[in-house]
């Protein structure tokens, strides 16, 4: 595959270059995938991004339930209809996996040169689902594409596939346990340095924006948000005629989080440091030791979690409020994350991690509760629901990557 545009990192390094040597041709992009992505001096969005990275090839097609083929150009429709031996009038199937028995037609056709098919599946979940209780059509399309993931053929011709979904567990859990052949790409929330590159792309394309604070600063405090989410606060500036300041921004994003996570965290925005807190003297100067640890960045040096011991009402809660004011950072805490339908607490608690990773550097506020549904003991009967979560919990917070970055207190 080639690489005729500038792209971001994690499409060269994570897709592009695995395609290259082989090792997969069908990649589920999963998170970030509403927002925009800079390429050369602009910036577009997902689908639009792996259109033009897929322009030179002969056939460009999203198919999207229930809509079904979009094709990139139009003369590409009569190209894909000769191969998939269709009819120039025949109507495209209704049927998802009908949809993908065509397209299987095309990617064997020996007709057809290597390299010339891309295939992008924007909600992938319409099609396939997680859930035990998938229809009939749903488990044919899951077969069909793992079928693809393995078919020698298939592979040979090199087509690239992307599967596009915002919550990767909302997919069939069959083809996230496939080893060979599927790709599974996380798309991060931009950087500060990519962050401020597109808010002076919003200035200098928006000149009646009032700024009261530079472009660093901005990017500083957006942390944890997309791109588009970023021009919702510079386009609700501008329609409301007001400034953007640090405290508009700060007001903002704590909106956006609630919405976007509100479902599976709380987003706390802590008003006093740790010089509010009485008492408590011991305790304010070793937290307020590692404080600076965290500001300088000095992640080798600083804690993986903290434990504030104590009983109910003596102000643990609000010590570690303090800590995050005094650091500079946010402060979230789970909400509730078992759901009786099946899959949905581990998708919340997914969702949850995610979220964070999202937002480092961050606090975490962990509190009994949160800590009694992993407990080891936990579980028994609950068709192995606690057992799934406590691996997911425990595979996260072992992840020496977040140290420095994503900081734990037990409460």
């Amino acid at each position: 595959m080639s690489d005729p545009v500038q792209i971001p990192n994690w499409l060269k390094e994570k897709v592009i270059d695995k395609f290259n040597s082989g090792v997969s041709h069908i990649f589920i992009l999963h998170f970030n995938v509403g927002d925009y992505f800079p390429v050369q001096d602009r910036f577009v969005t997902l689908q639009e991004l792996l259109s033009e990275l897929c322009g030179q090839r002969e056939i460009v097609v999203t198919y999207q339930y229930p809509s079904g083929f979009q094709f990139q150009k139009a003369e590409m429709e009569p190209r894909f209809r000769r191969l998939a031996a269709m009819g120039s009038r025949d109507p495209f199937p209704g049927s998802a996996n009908q949809s993908l028995q065509y397209l299987e037609r095309v990617l064997k056709n020996e007709a057809l040169p290597s390299r010339q098919v891309a295939l992008v599946i924007p909600f992938a979940e319409s099609i396939v689902p997680a859930g035990g209780n998938q229809s009939g059509e749903e488990k044919a399309c899951t077969i069909t594409l793992l079928r693809w993931a393995n078919d020698r053929q298939i592979g040979a011709a090199k087509p690239i596939i992307f599967l596009i979904t915002a919550n990767i567990k909302d997919l069939s859990n069959q083809l996230l346990s496939s080893s060979q052949g599927i790709e599974q790409i996380q798309i991060p929330k931009p950087e500060v340095e990519e962050r401020k590159l597109y808010i002076n792309y919003l200035i200098a394309h928006n000149p009646a924006l009032k700024m009261h604070l530079a472009a660093e600063e901005f990017a500083h405090h957006t942390q944890g948000l997309s791109l588009n989410q970023i021009e919702d606060i510079v386009l609700r500036a501008l329609s409301e005629g007001t400034p953007i300041t640090v405290e508009s921004v700060l007001t903002r994003k704590v909106e956006i989080l609630e919405q976007e996570y509100g479902q599976v965290l709380e987003i706390m925005r802590p008003k006093y440091g740790l010089n509010a807190v009485g008492g408590l003297n011991y305790a304010v100067q070793e937290l307020k030791e590692i404080s600076e640890i965290m500001k300088k960045g000095l992640t080798s040096a600083a804690p993986m979690g903290l434990i504030l011991m104590g009983p109910p009402g003596t102000g643990k809660s609000y010590l570690a409020e303090c800590f995050a004011k005094e650091c500079g950072l946010l402060c979230v805490r789970f909400k509730p994350l078992r759901e009786m339908y099946v899959g949905a607490s581990e998708r919340n608690q997914e969702r949850a991690f995610a979220a964070i990773r999202a937002l480092a550097p961050v606090v975490v506020m962990v509190d009994e509760s949160d800590q009694q549904q992993s407990s080891r003991d936990a579980g028994s009967g609950d068709s192995g629901v606690t057992e799934r979560m406590r691996a997911q919990a425990f595979e996260f917070w072992g992840d020496q990557s977040l140290r420095g970055k994503v900081l734990r207190i037990d409460l």
